[in-house]
């Protein structure tokens, strides 16, 4: 409970209660999830050779400019995912280092 309370107070400091650019970054993060998920198909398409692949081309360079469009006009986007990022990285770190102090084994049996 306290993690999802830091969080939403860190998003109320960042965007400075600023609906309209929590909205952007809503809008940034659907548009990149949207436009993965496009290029994601269009590999899959060009790599099985289907008939439909030049239409999943244009699909995926539609959605990346729209995402591109988005990200110049509302930037709001970019700096929670870039906090989100580093948070998760970070944790990931601070994890890292902590286990590589643990010990794994307890004992050793001769056989």
């Amino acid at each position: 409970m306290l993690v999802f309370a830091s969080i939403c107070f860190a998003v109320t400091l960042i965007f400075e209660a600023n609906i309209e650019a929590q909205g952007g970054a809503y809008a940034t993060g659907v548009l990149v999830l949207m436009t993965s998920a496009a290029v994601a198909v269009t590999i899959s398409a060009w790599r099985r050779s289907q008939a439909m692949k030049w239409a999943f081309l244009l699909i995926s360079l539609v959605f990346s400019y729209t995402t591109i469009t988005n990200i110049i006009e509302r930037p709001d986007g970019i700096k929670i995912a870039s906090l989100f990022i580093l948070a998760i990285v970070s944790a990931s770190f601070v994890s890292r280092a902590l286990r590589s102090t643990e010990l794994r084994v307890e004992k050793i049996e001769f056989d």
